[in-house]
């Protein structure tokens, strides 16, 4: 399985700090979300090239 890190610039970290509570955890939920995404699709297309050699 593959690791992923978002690397966020300093425009958006000042902006992040000013985010209430509500707004940080629905950011981190869609991130979250976007994730498993990526990672199903990943899987996804890993089979495919498997079955296809």
């Amino acid at each position: 399985m593959m690791a992923y890190a978002f690397t966020f610039t300093p425009c958006f970290q000042k902006h992040f700090k000013r985010l209430i509570v509500q707004k940080k955890k629905q950011l981190k939920n869609k991130l979250q979300i976007f994730l498993s995404a990526v990672s199903t699709w990943i899987s996804a297309l890993s089979g495919i090239t498997k079955v296809t050699k």
